[in-house]
Order: structure tokens, then sequence, then C-alpha cells
């Protein structure tokens, strides 16, 4: 019998509201649970997985923040950890457990695939072997030993087990697994914490050669508790934490530092939730103790900041995510016990997510206000001011447009091209390069009502701002013509750019802008914005054509090969990169503010002049500031 509790509250954190149960599970038998999550609907707010012994994984819908519909079995599985990923590239996200995967059928519907494994150790997913597609990587127990991974062969199968190099123990069961790029040569590497009794064990990595092949593990230190990836020192790679020790990665090696603990440590994640720029940690108990929080301070962590619950604790986990869309990172927690069951629930953060106050000016310029640099001279006569070829009702938003074909390689790829009325200046017209979103057609950029989605209203007024200030816009299609999205994040062209078609795309745009084939167009005044994958393309602009571009705007993206809540920066980022202004929803469950603002911030530390435009009230989807900020932008560069 599920029992849903909806706004239980316990004491609590200053910087955390009261505990909100989403429900209570009697029936749980109490051993090392854990939950997670994600998006599972596609209704743009995150739902809540848990594993409970004795009852296995099962959902509860988000239906609006702080509301949660009663869990609904997904599988009945043995697993003591749960992931979401999109194992068959559909879109949407599937459970994934140490058994097997559950694929996300829509409408609350899921189909379990054994896929053989068995055991009960840790689980990672991350693509192994380069393929684009992902994979499986467990920690065994009573079964095959050590750390397996399974290769994805597309259709919903696996492979076979495959063994991946580890630290050898009593009784090799990893209880921590990290699948990331720990050397920095663009592919994944696993490090996993072998463990007997969960006291003892040994942590180590292994290299990836970049097609699942791994070379012998590393030694790190003895210790066999949980571990996470994540950049704890802000130096652009990854970093490994655990429940009381930290290890700093110093390129391919390991420097261990202690954590605060002030008791048995059952799992630990970390996220940033006072919201000033570095990660903090929150831990759950491993029998008796208290759920808590340490802010990062100095170098270091402060002190046990206790968020409280009432009910019997013998195991718990915690995990992190924005339940209620506020901007802010929540956390998520289960915590059992062997007599009195299991209770889901979550802690809302009450931060305040910082916002770019600087103020605007709505009014964007134009050619004739602020010419772009080296178009005019002393002497010069100021051209009649441009306008754009658009139509705009309280209905309908609309731009003229021209499509054309460019050879791109072996491949001829469409392109659309708007120029403003009037005469272009002498040298051509400059040009705002915008990239699209995955699976959103480029021709969509043209047209738009106001209730269309994704903000399309506001990524039209966009196009037609920047017509109207003096640029013409050139909207290329992602492969297939727009239905799919751009290679800069996606293997292996994220690590082989120049192999990819996209650079054979950009290469035939750079042509064309010289020899005039897509009209009077200046190819030595480029700039570049994109939302989403589009806006990974816009980064991919200052990583692999350094000079060509003066400004960028980003929408909803990060670093060119992030993808999603998936992003680390490298050691450095370009010398030379251009001014860049960041546009982002804080409600987007998609791309995570933090991964945008992460990269900003490198970029600010390095000098490169920035600018962030956060909306409170969006998620994934163009921003209401974008037809202002946008032009302004690349006016004032």
């Amino acid at each position: 019998m599920h029992l849903l509790a909806l706004g239980l509250a316990h004491a609590v954190s200053p910087r955390f509201g009261p505990a909100q149960v989403v429900f209570v599970e009697p029936a749980a038998d109490g051993w090392k649970p854990d939950v997670v999550a994600g998006d599972l609907d596609g209704d743009g707010d995150v739902d809540v997985v848990t594993y409970l012994r004795e009852v296995g994984v099962s959902w509860a819908e988000n239906l609006g923040g702080t509301v949660f519909a009663p869990p609904a079995l997904i599988a009945p599985v043995f697993s003591y950890e749960v992931q979401l990923a999109d194992l068959d590239d559909d879109g949407d996200l599937d459970v994934v457990t140490v058994q097997g995967w559950s694929e996300n059928l829509g409408s609350g519907a899921f189909d379990f695939h054994p896929v053989g494994v068995g055991g009960h150790g840790a689980l990672e997913v991350a693509d192994l072997d380069g393929d684009g597609l992902l994979d499986l990587i467990v920690g065994q127990y009573n079964a095959q030993p050590g750390v397996l991974w399974f290769a994805n062969q597309g259709g919903g199968s696996f492979g076979a087990p495959r063994a991946v190099s580890h630290v050898a123990s009593q009784e090799p069961v990893a209880v921590g697994l990290v699948a990331r790029d720990l050397d920095g040569d663009g592919d994944i590497d696993v490090a996993a914490s072998m463990d007997y009794t969960i006291y003892g064990g040994g942590l180590g990595w292994a290299a990836n050669n970049g097609r699942g092949a791994f070379a012998p593990a590393s030694f790190i230190e003895y210790s066999g508790r949980e571990i996470i990836g994540v950049d704890l020192d802000r130096d652009g790679d990854t970093d490994l934490l655990g429940c009381d020790r930290w290890f700093e990665n110093t390129g391919g090696a390991f420097a261990g530092h202690t954590v605060v603990m002030q008791f048995s440590c059952g799992d630990v994640a970390a996220a940033d939730f006072d919201g000033d720029g570095d990660v903090d940690l929150v831990k759950s108990p491993w029998g008796d103790g208290t759920i808590g929080w340490y802010a990062a301070s100095g170098g270091g962590f402060g002190a046990h900041q206790v968020l409280p619950t009432t009910h019997p604790t013998e195991y718990s986990a915690v995990s992190t995510a924005d339940v209620d869309g506020d901007g802010c990172i929540d956390v998520l927690y289960v915590i059992s016990d062997r007599k009195a069951g299991a209770e889901v629930g979550w802690f809302p953060n009450t931060c305040a997510p910082p916002v770019d106050s600087t103020p605007v000016d709505t009014a964007v310029p134009t050619l004739t206000d602020t010419a772009p640099p080296g178009d005019t001279s002393p002497g010069d006569t100021a051209a009649p001011a441009p306008s754009a070829p658009c139509t705009a009702t309280a209905e309908l938003r609309q731009c003229d447009f021209t499509s054309h074909r460019v050879s791109a390689g072996a491949l001829q790829r469409q392109v659309h091209v708007a120029v403003p009325n009037g005469a272009p200046p002498p040298s051509g017209w400059p040009v705002a390069i915008l990239f699209q979103g995955s699976f959103f057609s480029a021709e969509l950029f043209w047209e738009a009502r106001p209730d269309d989605p994704f903000g399309a209203w506001h990524q039209t007024g966009t196009v037609g701002a920047l017509l109207g200030a003096g640029f013409a816009v050139v909207a290329p299609e992602a492969l297939v013509d727009g239905g799919t999205f751009w290679n800069t994040n996606v293997p292996p062209y994220s690590v082989a750019w120049e192999t990819s078609p996209d650079h054979d795309l950009m290469l035939a745009l750079f042509d064309a802008f010289d020899d005039d084939s897509l009209g009077p167009l200046d190819g030595t005044r480029l700039y570049a914005g994109g939302i989403s994958s589009g806006g990974y393309m816009s980064s991919r602009m200052a990583l692999s054509y350094p000079g060509r571009f003066r400004a960028l705007a980003i929408h909803s993206a990060s670093w060119a090969t992030c993808s999603g809540a998936l992003c680390v920066l490298p050691w450095s980022l370009p010398a030379d990169h251009p001014p860049t202004l960041f546009l982002h929803g804080e409600r987007d469950a998609i791309v995570p503010v933090r991964t945008m603002q992460s990269y900003a911030d490198a970029l600010q530390a390095d000098g490169v002049d920035i600018l962030v435009v956060r909306d409170p009230s969006a998620g994934h989807e163009w921003i209401a500031a974008s037809p202002s900020e946008m032009p302004a932008w690349f006016l004032q560069h």
C-alpha cells in the first residue's frame, strides 16, 4: 500500500524549506534504497524515480512543482542504483537498473528489457566506445567479478559483458562508479570504488582508448565508499568525491583531501545550493543520523547543516534536482527502515538565484546608430536606415527569406537567408548566423504565433530585430534538412570536428560569404547565435574557427561539447574567445542553468567580455529579452 503524503513538514536549515514528503511506502524493507529525478513524461518538470527493496522501481509524476501523483511501478527488479538516460535515442528518458532497462513508451507506460546483468553493484551510463550510443557499466556481486560494461548495439539490444580494469579487493563489488573523461583526451574513462564490507576496498580508475578497451587500472587509495564525479575545484576537469574524501584530478593523477563528516555516510551528492558559483555537498546517513548539507567555503566545506526528517532511518540516499522549477537546486531524499518502511521526499531550496540586474535599454540600435567596426570611415555619408522585411500583428510574426543549396563535402545542405530592406553597405551586410535547436527546422525562424512552443514568438522577433538592426540572417539546416541536431557535441565529431559534416557546412558557408553566392554578405563581419543544440553549435564557432566571429549569443546551452546536465569545461578556453551573450531560462529542465553559468564565469575569469541574461520564469525556450539583447550585443562588437 502506498500512502501519499503532501505537505508534511519538519524544521530545517535556513537555506532549505521543510521536508516535503512525496509518498510513504510501508512495504519497503529498508536495505539500500535510491532516488533520482528527471522529466519522464516530457511535460517540462521533473518526476521522482525510486528503488525500494521488496517493491522495485517506481515513479511519482510531478503534477505541478509541489504536488505528485501516487507512485506507479515501473519494474519489480532488484537494483541498488537507478539512473535515467535515453538508451534508445528516441528523445525521452528511459529508466536504467543493474538488471536491465525500462523503455519509456510515453503516457506513463514502460517496457522492461533484461540485459542479463544480475548482481547488485553500482551503475553508470555512458558512451564508452564512441559510437554515439549510451552503454551500461555495472559493478558485479555474486555474478561475474569486477566492473563490466555492455555495449549498446542500437534497437534496444546490448552486447555481451566486457571487463573494465578494476582495483582488486577481497570481493570485487563496485559500490561507486564514475564514467567521465578523467584524463582530458575526449573519451570516457571509468573510476571504481571496489568494496567488500563497505568499509574497505580500493579506489582506482582505468583509462579508455576511445573504443571501449581499458588500460590497467591506476590505484588511487584504499577507499570503498560511494563516489561521484564533479569538478569541485572548478579547474575544468572531473574530480572524484566520496563521503569523507575527495580526490583532486591533477591530470590523470589524483590527490586525496579530507571532507568533514559527522556520521557514517551512505550517499553523497553535489550542487551549487547557495548560488555562489562553487560546489556544495549533501550527505545522507548509513544507519542513524541526519541528512545534511555543507557549504563550500575557503577551499573546504563548512559545518554540517541539518535537513531533518522524523521517519526512522537505517539506510538512505540523496540526489539533486530543481523539483519545483524555481531555478534553485533542491535536495531529494529517500530514507528507509526495515520495520517502518520508506519515506520519499525533497527539501525545497529557498535561495534567490542570481539574476543579471544590469539596466537594459530595450531600444535596439541600428547600423546608423552604431556601425559595426570597420564599416564607416571619417566623412562617410550615413546611408538610409535598414528595415526588416517582416510583418507583425498581434497574432503573427513573419519575415521574408530565400532558400539555397550549398555543396558541403559530399552533401548538399539547405541554407535560408534574409537580408534587410535597403542598400547594403559597400562591403555587404554583416552576417548573423542562427543555428536551430534539435529537430526543429530552421524554417521555423521566419514565422511564429504567440502560442507556438519553445518561445518561437520571441525567436521570430529576434530575427526581425536583427534584420531591422542591419544584419543579414543566415539560418542553415542541421542534417536531414533540419530533422536532426548539430554535430558539435555528438561523438565522434565532438572530438574529431574536422571529420564532421557540419564542419564541411561551415567551410561552405565561409566560401559563400566570400564569393557573394548567397547575396551581398560581408564574410569579415560574422556573428553567431542559436538555442539548445544550436547554442552548443554557436560555442563551437569559438572553439574551431578562431578569429572568424566578432561575437556570439548562446541561448539555453553551454560549452561546445557539453550536452544537457553533462557538462565538463576544458582545461582552458580559447584565448581569443569572442565576446559572448548568454540567454537562459532559470526553469530550464533540459539544459540546467548552472552549466551555462559555469561557462560564463570561466570566460569572465579569462577577461572575455560577457553578458548573462536569465529569465526567472522561462524554461527551455527563447526568452522575452532575446529580441532586444541579441542585436544590441552584436552591434556593440
